[in-house]
Formats: structure tokens, C-alpha cells, sequence
């Protein structure tokens, strides 16, 4: 095994390590903290996570400075730095590594608050762990876009995925049990003491200067896709920044910055963002980010009001097992891009017919754990739809960034999670006005319908 898989494999275990905190509290917060605190709870923490995201790559490029001129001894023992003939490092991973770190460890207070029954400590620390995970997910997906090979992207996105979701699988079952033999403010201490776990385990596992070298293209700015030229100088630089006069990713790097150039950074980069939002293939993919957002939105927080308290766990866990096996799926290269969007699709409707059929008491019987099979399996198609749609979109911005040097990798994450975390955000605040559970309607569901046919038919005429 090279060191460039071993990095995907080590993103992947740790992932699922804390995600397997993640999202088993996440589960249990809008049923314990009530349904308008916690929703008010996770939409402070997707709404952090949209604003922060934007100042993400500018806290990279500070991070890089400062950690490349004085790496520790037990950085050096942990991942020798190979450098070039003049001594300096050749690796570009070291602050995506640092923001790893550092975005996993701002998870564990709003899980520690959790066992308190303090209010504002609960809202204060949604809002760290939106800040958190900005950083995390940007650096995700620039460390998965860097040390993927084009030819692999879907098969690596796949193993990310399962890894990752892996963890919701593992973590529902642990909740499940945990819930049934303890109190719950021991349940969400012992995941804030996890979610510390996966920060170390991400910052040992990653490689910096395991790196692939990157495939230089010839792309122009008009949403055309030519073969790559590996004679061809990329414009992702120069056309992202060059316009403007201002100093691209990697000629910021140069510079000496200090973390009061943060806002600057962070105005070229909304600036390179804005620009990135003009490509025609970019305005494709953007109503699936947003599907993404609102339908992570419902199961995460509105789905689980209409199930038993005591057996949301077990319900989710299938949930998680079907994005393990979709991922595994995927990854063995069985599946397309188009396949892989029209199964989603496809597993997403029957999701939102299934929860419309139990709303208006079809479905009812028979009944497992006193919830209605059929509320099961709409949580496995929640799962594979959740699966594939988020797997095709990593690997398309991965190909439109990298491989055919539209823009900056980074700037790609941002756009994904800006985009989809938004109305992530929003889905939480909508839902105490359209609850389905109660005395509630399907105005969520029938939304989440025509947004599903409109993510899917654009991005069908996106490229892939």
C-alpha cells in the first residue's frame, strides 16, 4: 500500500471515528434538547459552518506559513518532511492537517454541553462546532481532491464514504444500546470523549507530503472540458485571480502573512467563489448541493420526531448501513456517474412516498420496535440516495477543479459546503413552520419532491 492510500484510508478510519460521535448525538438532539432548542441547535451549527467555510481557505493559507517554517520533532518522527535540493519542504498538506485537527476537536464541547441542561452553553457551542467543521470539510475535500488520481476520483470518494458513514451505521447501533443500559448525559459525554479520539487519530494517521503530482489541463473559463495537456500551464491560478490583480492560493503563500491578513484573503476568495458560480457546469451542480442540504436536513432532525424516542437509533442505523453498502458500491466501480444519480433519485422518491404513505396512516403495520416497518425503509433509501448523490457530487467539482483546472480545489469545497450547508441551515429553521409530525403537513416533503426532479435533471446536463 502506498503512502497516498494509506492517507485515504487513514481519512476514511478517522472519519468514522468521529462521525460515529457525531452523528449519534446528532440524532438524539432534536428529541432531547426539544424540538424548537434543537433545531435552533443544529441550525446554528450549519449556518456557522456556510460563513465560516468562506474564510476556511485563508486560514489555510496563514496556517501553511506558520507551520512550514518550524515543524516540532514530533512532527518531523511522525511524517519526515521530503524536501527539494535547496532544503525547503516539498509537501502542501500540513495546514489541511492542522485544520483537520483542529476542526474535530471543536466537536467535542457541544457534545459536553449536551449533558448540561444549560441553554445558552448548548447554542454557544453549536456555533464552535459549525466553526469546526468548516474547517474540517473544506480541508476534506482539498486533501481527498489532492491525493486522488483522476481515473479514481468515484472509487476514492466511495472509500471516503464508507468509512465515513460507516461511522453513522456503527454509531446508531452503539447509541441504541448505550441509551437503553445508561442516562443520556452519559451517552453524550462518552461521544464528546470520541470525537476527541478521531481528532488524534487524524492528525497521526494523515501524511502531508504524500501527495500525487497534480495533471496540469488547458481548460478555458466558458464550462468547456478538453482532454488534459500535461504541457499546458493550468489557469486555475491565473484565471481565479489573475483579472484582478490579487495574489492567487500559492503565491499567497510566498508572502508573509499574519492572521490579520485573514479578511483580506477571505474578500479574494468570496470574490474567486463568485466567479466560480458563473461556470455553466458549476450552476448545474448547485441545485443537487442544495437538495443535499434539505434533505440531510429532514432525516437529521424532522424524520426522527415521527419515530419512537427509544428506538431512533436502530431506525438510523439502517440508514447507515445502506450508505456503507452504496459506498462499497460505488467503490468497486460497478456503477457510473449516471447510474450512481439515477439510483439515487430513484431511492430518494421512495423515501418521501414511503414517510407521505405512513403521514396519511397508510403503512402502519406491520410494526417493528412500535415504529412501522415502512419508516425503516424509508431510512435505508434515505441512506443510499444520501450516498450516492453526495459521492457524485465530490467527484465531479474533484474533476472540474483538478483535473480540468476551472478553479481552485479549495474554492470547490467551499462551494460545497457553502452551498448545501445553507440550506442545511435553512431545513432546520423550516421545519417547526412545516412539521409533518403531530397534527403537522407534508409541505416538507412535497418541496423536497420538486427540488429532488430539478437536482436531478440539471445535473444530468452537467457533464457527466
Amino acid at each position: 500500500m502506498t503512502a497516498v492510500h494509506r492517507n485515504i484510508l487513514g481519512l476514511s478510519t478517522s472519519f468514522f471515528v468521529l462521525f460515529f460521535a457525531f452523528f449519534s448525538g446528532q440524532n438524539y438532539v432534536t428529541t432531547v434538547l426539544g424540538p424548537s432548542r434543537g433545531d435552533a441547535s443544529l441550525g446554528i451549527i450549519y449556518g456557522c459552518l456556510c460563513i465560516a467555510a468562506v474564510f476556511s481557505p485563508a486560514v489555510f493559507d496563514v496556517l501553511r506559513q506558520q507551520t512550514a517554517d518550524a515543524p516540532s520533532d514530533f512532527e518531523d518522527k511522525l511524517h519526515p518532511a521530503p524536501t527539494t535540493q535547496e532544503g525547503a519542504p516539498t509537501g502542501t498538506l500540513v495546514a489541511e492537517r492542522y485544520a483537520l485537527t483542529l476542526g474535530a476537536l471543536c466537536y467535542a464541547p457541544f457534545f459536553a454541553a449536551c449533558a448540561t441542561d444549560m441553554a445558552l452553553l448548548q447554542l454557544a457551542t453549536s456555533g464552535v462546532l459549525g466553526i469546526g467543521a468548516a474547517l474540517l470539510w473544506v480541508a476534506q475535500g482539498s486533501v481527498l481532491t489532492a491525493v486522488s488520481s483522476p481515473s479514481h476520483r468515484e472509487r476514492d470518494a466511495g472509500v471516503f464514504w464508507v468509512g465515513y458513514m460507516g461511522g453513522s451505521a456503527v454509531g446508531n447501533i452503539a447509541a441504541y444500546l448505550i441509551k437503553r443500559s445508561f442516562p443520556l448525559e452519559v451517552f453524550f459525554l462518552v461521544m464528546s470523549c470520541v470525537c476527541m479520539l478521531g481528532a488524534v487519530a487524524l492528525f497521526c494517521t494523515l501524511d502531508p507530503y504524500a501527495v500525487p503530482p497534480p495533471v496540469k489541463t488547458s481548460a478555458p473559463l466558458d464550462g468547456t472540458f478538453p482532454h488534459p495537456d500535461p504541457q499546458a500551464e493550468t489557469p486555475t491560478q491565473s484565471a481565479a485571480y489573475g483579472e484582478l490583480g490579487e495574489e492567487d492560493p500559492v503565491r499567497a503563500t510566498e508572502a508573509v502573512l499574519t492572521w490579520r491578513d485573514v479578511p483580506h484573503l477571505a474578500r479574494r476568495d468570496v470574490r474567486a467563489l463568485g466567479r466560480t458560480l458563473t461556470i455553466r457546469s458549476v450552476m448545474l451542480v448547485l441545485p443537487m448541493l442544495m437538495f443535499i442540504g434539505f434533505e440531510n436536513s429532514f432525516w437529521a432532525g424532522e424524520f426522527t420526531l415521527l419515530l419512537e424516542e427509544n428506538i431512533i437509533g436502530a431506525v438510523l442505523s439502517v440508514l447507515g448501513l445502506s450508505e456503507v453498502l452504496t459506498g462499497v458500491l460505488i467503490m468497486s466501480g460497478l456503477l457510473g456517474p449516471r447510474a450512481t444519480i439515477g439510483i439515487g433519485a430513484t431511492a430518494f422518491g421512495v423515501a418521501l412516498v414511503l414517510v407521505a404513505l405512513v403521514r396519511h396512516n397508510w403503512l402502519l403495520s406491520p410494526v417493528l420496535g412500535g415504529t412501522p416497518i415502512a419508516l425503516y425503509g424509508a431510512a435505508g433509501c434515505f441512506g443510499v440516495g444520501d450516498a450516492c448523490f453526495n459521492t457524485v457530487c465530490i467527484a465531479r467539482l474533484g474533476r472540474l477543479s483538478e483535473d480540468e483546472g476551472l478553479f481552485d480545489r479549495r474554492t470547490a469545497f467551499v462551494l460545497f459546503q457553502s452551498a448545501n450547508t445553507l440550506f442545511n441551515a435553512t431545513g432546520y429553521f423550516v421545519a417547526p413552520l412545516w412539521p409533518v409530525h403531530g397534527d403537522g403537513n407534508l409541505n416538507q416533503v412535497y418541496v423536497l419532491g420538486g427540488m429532488l426532479v430539478l437536482a436531478t435533471f440539471c445535473f444530468s446536463k452537467s457533464g457527466t
